[in-house]
């Protein structure tokens, strides 16, 4: 190595900060393919849903398991754009039927 030694102590004290490393960010990212994992199923029963007219009978196993990261968040972020719209459109019919309520 490049001259350097390094005692007992300090090569110890190296490795346990390693292993510490390693296990936090093994714990992350079993943390985070959980979580991708349930936005794929839940995103994936919703577009069941939608096919089927809102009565959801779809299966978990029917859907493409090769769905990457990148596409999963992709598909959260249409679908939460979608809901924000039909939310939106929900505000603007009720808007326009309590005036209408209110005269009757």
């Amino acid at each position: 190595m490049l001259g350097l030694s390094y005692t007992d102590g300090l090569l110890q004290e190296l490795q346990t900060k390693r292993d510490n490393h390693r296990i936090a960010e093994q714990g992350r990212r079993t943390r985070m393919k959980k979580a991708l994992q349930a936005l794929d199923e839940l995103l994936s029963q919703d577009s069941v849903a939608v096919r089927n007219g809102g009565n959801s009978v779809g299966h978990a196993g029917a859907r493409s398991r090769s769905s990457d990261k990148v596409a999963i968040v992709e598909k959260a972020v249409e679908h939460i754009k979608s809901l924000q719209r039909e939310l939106e459109e929900m505000k603007s019919m009720q808007w326009e039927r309590e005036p209408q309520e209110i005269h009757s």
